[in-house]
């Protein structure tokens, strides 16, 4: 097995993860508050997103390796 160098993250991906947290918690509130008002098809697209970005960071991050 070769094994490469392991690298630190850089700052410009701490900084892209914590927008991308903060993205979700929006989209989540959002989501929320289509739901209080009984907007569910909006409510529903919002959680999908919230979703989606958060599943696109988890394989970024390589948690889905074995």
């Amino acid at each position: 097995m070769q094994y490469g160098i392991i690298e630190p993250p850089s700052e410009m991906q701490d900084i892209a993860l914590i927008i991308t947290i903060i993205f979700c918690f929006i989209l989540i509130l959002l989501a929320i508050w289509f739901a209080v008002n009984s907007s569910l098809v909006p409510a529903f697209f919002s959680m999908a997103g919230a979703a989606f970005i958060i599943w696109v960071i988890f394989a970024i991050k390589g948690t889905f390796r074995k």
